[in-house]
């Protein structure tokens, strides 16, 4: 008559994972949401940023902005308000930008070159008391785009990471407890 083998003995129950798992996967979900809010805050920002407004008013305004940079130039969507910069030549803003803020609707028509940080800039309504400004902000730039998408990635990765340090530490102490 044939013996079976011996079972083997049962290995060594595994410790649960200590509670410093927690403080990690807390941690990696904390600054994974931070640097993903960061990002998105700090790439459409200037967006919603006004460096300077021209009143449509037909007279000639001095606009102070930051030299050597460019502007974005913001009117108002329903094309009343036409602008002239001697000197200065306004470029295409190299994609389609909107915006709503107090004033209504506006959209970014052109990018121009600062210069020195001084233009003068005439704007002129085709509606009579019209008080919507134009406005003129920064631009939108592929460093920002980088910066939105790179904290949106990069943010999102930690806190799913975070995520699943958390799910793991409670679930491997449930089981390992038991």
């Amino acid at each position: 008559m044939s013996t079976l083998p011996p079972f083997p003995a049962p290995l060594p129950a595994k410790r649960p994972p200590r509670a410093l798992w927690y403080t990690v996967g807390a941690v990696l979900l904390v600054v994974g949401l931070a640097l993903a809010i960061t990002g998105v805050v700090r790439g459409f920002g200037p967006l919603y940023t006004t460096d300077a407004e021209v009143p449509p008013d037909g007279e000639t305004h001095t606009v102070h902005l930051e030299p050597d940079s460019s502007a974005l130039v913001w009117l108002p969507d329903d094309d009343t308000i036409t602008c002239q910069a001697p000197g200065v030549e306004l470029r295409p803003p190299g994609g389609s930008f909107s915006r709503s803020l107090s004033h209504g609707p506006y959209t970014g028509v052109g990018l121009l070159d600062t210069g020195d940080g001084e233009i003068d800039l005439t704007c002129q309504s085709a509606r009579a008391g019209d008080d919507r400004p134009v406005q003129l902000g920064p631009p939108m730039s592929a460093g920002r785009l980088v910066g939105i998408f790179g904290g949106i990635f990069v943010g999102g990765s930690l806190a799913l990471a975070g995520a699943v340090v958390l799910v793991l530490t409670l679930v491997l102490r449930r089981v390992r407890r038991a």
